[in-house]
């Protein structure tokens, strides 16, 4: 008898908003005709207005830093100061880009979703090009990710050069900004491990879809096999994207990702190198099933840890966990 843990203990998990991941079948987001697309929202200008002055910033520091005009704009100016010009306006660039790009995957999902027929007999065919054999959660949001570490981590950076200011308070702040720097860094590596590792795993399920109150059945599939040192843990999830309250500044409101329910199995692992793994979960009949064609979705996840020698693999899938027809 495989243990179950279930917990119902609401609490925040740090995942993009579903309404912004680029689906499977989307167009690219920064394709052709970008400005024309922006028209559609109310915040274009305001994107274009912070690209140019991202660029602007660093297209003055590196002209204070490399190229014919670099001695002349130096005789009033101490060299570090186009130093940091250059990398506050490259970090102001990517920020700005990373928060383009996740508006516009949201308009390329509203635009599939409207295109196609309604069904209220089987939503789930609509709501997400499900298949038998699924990639991970997020494997479609590579580039988006990267860029989004790497203004992440700039912007970590820059804040960095307070160090030097007085006082513990400052001090204290920028301990914790590094901290999620470093949680960054080691997440970012783990990454790298596992595709040096060739695992590239998927999931088929059994039951495409499931619905509350009966059985979710999976088998997890590895690429290549795996030594493990331990069982198996699955976690099943429920997850609510939430709208937050307007920036006082730019208006414009976050959605934020809250787990509201778990149920996490050990699955023994045996001696044996390990390539599949067979995953069942009851679901409970009192919860919310998926709706993703809307700006606060709720999903569920089937989230796998197996711990291995160095960095333990780890991967997450969207799960088609539906309320029962009828």
């Amino acid at each position: 008898m495989i243990p179950v843990q279930e917990s119902r203990e609401r609490h925040q998990l740090f995942a993009p908003p579903r309404s912004a991941l680029t689906m499977e079948g989307a167009p690219s987001v920064f394709r052709p005709r970008l400005i024309r697309r922006l028209g559609g929202y109310g915040v274009a200008g305001l994107f274009l207005v912070f690209l140019g002055v991202g660029l602007a910033i660093a297209l003055l520091g590196l002209a204070g830093t490399v190229g014919p005009w670099r001695d002349g704009m130096r005789e009033n100016n101490h060299p570090s100061t186009f130093l940091g010009a250059l990398a506050f306006g490259s970090v102001f660039l990517l920020v700005t880009l990373r928060m383009l790009q996740l508006v516009l995957a949201g308009q390329n999902n509203q635009s599939l979703f409207e295109e196609k027929p309604k069904s209220r007999k089987q939503p789930w065919l609509l709501d997400h090009p499900w298949k038998p054999e699924m990639k991970p959660d997020y494997s479609g949001e590579a580039g988006g990710s990267v860029l989004g570490r790497i203004a992440f981590l700039g912007l970590i950076g820059l804040f960095n050069i307070a160090w030097s200011a007085p006082g513990l308070f400052f001090k204290a702040i920028l301990v914790v900004f590094d901290l999620f720097a470093l949680l960054i860094v080691y997440d970012s590596f783990q990454k790298i491990v596992q595709t040096l590792r060739h695992v590239q795993p998927s999931v088929r399920w059994a039951t495409l879809p499931a619905f509350l109150g009966g059985e979710l059945q999976a088998t997890l599939l590895l690429q290549r096999a795996l030594h493990v040192r331990g069982p198996v843990r699955a976690t099943l999830r429920c997850v609510q994207d939430e709208e937050g309250p307007p920036d006082p500044e730019s208006g414009i409101s976050q959605i934020q990702a809250f787990v509201i329910y778990e149920q996490t199995r050990e699955i023994p692992s045996g001696s044996e190198k390990l390539r599949e793994v067979p995953l069942i979960f009851d679901i409970p009949k009192d919860l919310p099933g998926t709706r993703l064609q809307r700006r606060e979705a709720t999903y569920w996840q089937v989230a796998l840890e197996i711990p291995l020698l160095g960095p333990d693999f780890e991967a997450v899938f969207l799960a088609p966990v539906y309320a029962p027809r009828g």
